[in-house]
């Protein structure tokens, strides 16, 4: 997808040189799930920072919600750095089902194959993303991930009642 990622360790240190290289002279925003250690990372590279953490409970094995608000800090190493709380979950709004597709740019070439127009890469037939996955050139985790927002974004849409529109195979392409 053209995302650069790095593998970091709070308890490790692993990944850290890495990451001080690509947050130098930028600003940049460190944003992940609650609990994961994105401000003890930001300890790390910068002790003077000295930013509260929690401590990991037994239970969960991830630290305790202590970041309430995003807030800009310099680095020393150059630039700066937002510490912003954690996410609890992901729920885009105002998106139709049949919009999802278009989020997962990786997909175009592959859907450009498939049969229908309207197709949504889930039970139509002759689809060009499902044969792909079966080939090997789009990875299942990234079409699960996939399948799984439409599902999301289908429940959401049916429990808000009336006026949600069907989906079908209609736009058969020429």
């Amino acid at each position: 997808l053209g995302y650069r990622v790095l593998r970091t360790s709070a308890v490790t240190g692993e990944g850290l040189d890495q990451l001080a290289e690509q947050l130098a002279g930028r600003v940049s925003l460190l944003l992940g799930a609650s609990g994961v250690g994105k401000t003890s990372l930001l300890n790390l590279l910068d002790p003077g920072l000295a930013l509260r953490v929690g401590e990991v409970t037994a239970r969960t094995g991830l630290g305790r919600h202590t970041t309430t608000r995003t807030e800009l800090f310099p680095l020393a190493g150059g630039g700066y750095i937002a510490d912003s709380p954690g996410i609890r979950g992901f729920e885009p709004w105002d998106v139709e089902p049949v919009a999802v597709r278009d989020y997962f740019p990786d997909f175009r070439a592959e859907a450009d194959t498939c049969r229908f127009r309207t197709c949504l890469h889930r039970d139509e037939p002759e689809c060009g993303v499902k044969a792909a996955v079966a080939a090997g050139g789009i990875p299942g985790w990234r079409y699960e991930a996939y399948l799984a927002l439409l599902r999301d974004l289908e429940d959401r849409r049916e429990r808000s009642g009336p006026g949600s529109r069907g989906r079908g195979t209609e736009g058969r392409r020429p």
